[in-house]
């Protein structure tokens, strides 16, 4: 069941975007869609019960509507939205007009922000979208990025609609974006935990259950009495302690794990049969991170042990373990002027240049197997500048053109820090 990337515009900047990477603004004209004809043969790629819509902001794609009604041709075939809830009145008009017997198969999950973050005219717009389906039809969901976080707005906006069901997220870090990085384990998710606990209780007050998402918080973080309540599922409230997040596939059949893992557990759809086999292979590449605790104590930790947590979320895993290493070698990773003053080294029994088709390019060792690196041809050039004796900030400026120094510089640091995060490269102060 993966989730179909439509498109990678969105016209929101949500500082926390777990798509950070890879969204565009809306209008930039850099956005990518997904073509009707990939569309059709994702469909067959990976066939379905519910088609699973995502961005960006799936609705900014020009032909939303078509692709719709696409997924919607099988009877029995649903789809599911996930949306920040601003659509354009074409696509709601578009919605609306469907059959009633199609509205019934559309579920919605409406990721929302703060009441003041909307302008008047976006809040128009976001309950215009919720007032389209039947409530039993829609979820309302949010991602956690600070302690303390608010969530009186998502109970006040779930009864105002006549909603039951709210879907949390611990906000994922990106591996090559640091500004992403804007919460930490051990100095934040006790105290999420507890709001949390909060949270279920007003939750259930007012009729609501509150499922968990992506980004979950492992058990070790609730008391004894909470975790039975948990496990009981109590007030129809439902928390996962493992990862189970499906495979995304973008236009252009590009694939990975997950967002907060895009830099470094990708693939291409069209390698592979089908969908199941591309999902299992994206599955053993996640497993190779199993290796990096989310804290020291997940070593004797008996739900690691026993399976009922599943370690913590991958991403925030790696992004310790990126900051450990780089702060052995003195190296603050998270800062783009500090990194690119250190000198980058290819780990050649890991990262090897070949040929493939007529065309440069990296292999990496990962399980035994060689597989080619998905790089842009700056990042190629990147790698095969990396001497061993310039630095990242000296091979950046040689490879911008006039007007372009800045930009390329990001790109270095960002490249080179999920390149470190999958041990492919080493990082030396001058």
């Amino acid at each position: 069941m993966p989730n179909l990337i439509i498109t990678n515009a969105c016209q929101l900047r949500c500082p926390f975007c777990f798509a950070s990477e890879y969204r565009v603004d809306a209008g930039s004209g850099a956005a990518r869609h997904m073509s009707t004809e990939e569309f059709r043969r994702l469909l067959d790629f990976a066939p379905v019960k519910t088609v699973r819509f995502c961005g960006g902001e799936p609705t900014l794609h020009p032909q939303f509507g078509e692709l719709l009604q696409l997924a919607l041709a099988e009877p029995e075939r649903r789809a599911f939205i996930m949306t920040n809830g601003l659509w354009p009145a074409e696509v709601r008009s578009q919605v609306a007009a469907l059959p009633a017997e199609a509205m019934r198969r559309i579920d919605l999950l409406v990721n929302v922000l703060p009441s003041p973050a909307y302008r008047p005219e976006q809040r128009a717009q976001l309950d215009a979208t919720i007032g389209l389906l039947d409530p039993q039809r829609v979820v309302l969901g949010f991602s956690i990025d600070r302690t303390p976080f608010e969530y009186e707005h998502l109970l006040d906006l779930a009864n105002g609609h006549g909603l039951r069901r709210i879907r949390y997220s611990v906000a994922a870090p990106n591996i090559g974006d640091p500004t992403t990085w804007r919460l930490d384990p051990e100095r934040d998710f006790a105290s999420i935990a507890a709001q949390v606990v909060q949270l279920l209780a007003q939750a259930a007050r007012r009729g609501v259950a509150v499922h968990s998402d992506c980004g979950y918080l492992p058990p070790c973080l609730f008391d004894e009495r909470q975790r039975d309540d948990l496990f009981a599922g109590r007030d129809g409230h439902r928390l996962e302690f493992r990862c189970s997040g499906p495979v995304d596939i973008g236009p252009g059949g590009v694939a990975w794990r997950c967002y907060g893992l895009f830099s470094i557990v990708r693939g291409r759809a069209d390698e592979w049969h089908c969908c199941a086999e591309l999902d299992a292979h994206l599955a053993q590449r996640t497993t190779q991170l199993d290796d990096r605790p989310l804290y020291d104590r997940c070593a004797d930790c008996e739900w690691r042990r026993d399976g009922t947590c599943g370690g913590g979320c991958y991403a925030y895993r790696v992004v310790r373990d990126l900051k450990q290493c780089a702060a052995a070698r003195g190296i603050a990773i998270d800062d783009d002027a500090a990194l690119l003053e250190a000198i980058a080294v290819v780990d050649a029994q890991r990262l090897r240049p070949a040929q493939r088709a007529g065309r440069p390019v990296w292999l990496l060792l990962e399980q035994g197997e060689w597989s080619e690196l998905p790089l842009s041809a700056l990042q190629t050039s990147l790698l095969n500048a990396c001497d061993g004796q310039r630095t990242l900030t000296t091979i950046g400026a040689a490879l911008a053109s006039e007007g372009e120094r800045a930009v390329v510089l990001s790109q270095v640091a960002q490249t080179a820090r999920w390149l470190f995060a999958r041990h492919s490269i080493d990082l030396r102060r001058l």
